[in-house]
């Protein structure tokens, strides 16, 4: 709208003027009114103008066109950008992983343990970065990250880059701290890469208590229910373990909880608790110094290192563990696929190394690799799944 006049005026979209007032001028024009220049002197005067209103028109035409041209050309260099990013984007990424492939490892690796250096635990990781070293064909240093019955080590392998140079030795402790709600870290934020080895456990006594055999301890825990039996910690391996024998068997023991092997041995020993289950190490070492009698192994005995006239799960019920306890190797959660693959490619052959072996039975272990995409699918679900039941019905958790 002219201010001046009252005028409406609108454009088209190439700039030319549509309006009332034009045609009202025209036809005034033609019916011998005023003529046009002197009209439009006047709303020239009128609207303070130094130019004729015909440029004016054809001016904000103009600037339309411009603006319009202006934002057409920015919206096409942005969008040329961005398809520029994005292909430096997936190049970079495919750089990486054929990189990641070809080159890995290059320097040296770090196998965090989550326990103190000089236990049994750090010694089987010092084991494993030895043998690793020599099938990747590279450096591999044992690192301890104590803590929290191993979630510091594993909180800080979820957090690290995920590129192959900073492994994880587990157990079955990384999933129980989930079931149990102690975990500051999800099961997902690491990748299990493959089972190494078994862990063992062993049923002792006093050697001053009545009982010789296993059978005869069963016998007398079957007519007498309520037998106390010491453990390094609920949720801990040994615990699960003798909990599921429990159940299986029928036994009705109760448990007396001691933090690790090194409180709950000397209690046996000492009498204060009448039975005891332990790592099979650490109870090994005791029963060599006769301090200790070993009445029952989880695992065939003669398999993990310990006199093969001790009874094992299978010997006894005839039939494999229900739950067997496990160590395995893990890596952050985004580890590529190359180099998992060359990673489960060490541990396998490292585990079929008699020397390997040989060594890992000094310790009361066994190998058992298994793959990480089985694992991780299928037995490790189920087993998680079976000692959830165990929590819920020991009353841990609801």
């Amino acid at each position: 709208m002219c201010l001046a006049c009252g005028t409406i005026v609108t454009f088209d979209g190439l700039g030319k003027q549509r309006g009332g007032n034009r045609l009202q001028l025209e036809k005034r024009n033609e019916t011998g009114g005023n003529n046009k220049s002197s009209v439009l002197r006047r709303m020239t005067m009128k609207m303070g103008m130094n130019h004729s209103w015909k440029n004016e028109v054809k001016q904000l035409g103009t600037n339309k066109l411009s603006v319009l041209r202006r934002m057409t050309m920015k919206k096409r260099v942005i969008e040329a950008c961005f398809g520029i990013i994005v292909l430096l984007i997936c190049v970079s990424i495919l750089s990486e992983r054929s990189w990641s492939a070809e080159k890995y490892p290059t320097r040296p690796v770090e196998l965090v343990c989550g326990f103190p250096a000089g236990g049994q635990a750090d010694l089987i990781n010092r084991l494993w970065a030895k043998f690793l070293e020599k099938y990747l064909n590279n450096t591999v240093v044992s690192v301890n990250k104590p803590g929290a019955g191993g979630a510091v080590a594993t909180i800080f392998v979820a957090g690290s880059r995920p590129d192959g140079y900073t492994i994880l030795n587990a157990g079955d402790s990384l999933g129980i701290s989930t079931l149990i709600g102690e975990a500051k870290y999800k099961l997902e934020d690491v990748r299990i890469v493959a089972q190494v080895q078994l862990v063992d456990a062993v049923i002792a006594v006093s050697p001053e208590m009545q009982w010789k055999t296993f059978q005869e301890f069963m016998d007398y825990a079957k007519k007498n229910p309520g037998v106390r039996y010491a453990h390094p910690g609920i949720g801990t391996s040994p615990w699960i373990l003798m909990e599921d024998l429990n159940k299986y068997a029928g036994l009705k023991l109760i448990g007396v909880p001691f933090n690790g092997d090194a409180e709950s041995i000397p209690a046996v020993i000492g009498k204060h608790v009448p039975v005891g289950i332990f790592g099979a190490f650490g109870a090994k070492t005791q029963a060599d110094n006769e301090k200790l009698r070993i009445l029952f192994s989880f695992e065939p005995s003669g398999e993990v290192g310990l006199d093969p006239k001790i009874p094992s799960f299978k010997s006894v019920f005839g039939k494999e563990l229900n739950i067997d306890m496990s160590a395995f190797l893990a890596v952050p959660a985004k580890t590529p696929d190359e180099i998992v693959q060359i990673l489960e490619g060490a541990i396998q052959k490292m585990t079929s190394d008699p020397d390997f072996n040989a060594e890992l039975k000094k310790f009361c272990y066994k190998p058992g690799f298994v793959e990480g995409k089985t694992f991780t699918e299928k037995k490790y679900p189920q087993k998680m799944s079976k000692i959830k039941i165990l929590l819920h019905e020991a009353g841990v958790i609801k």
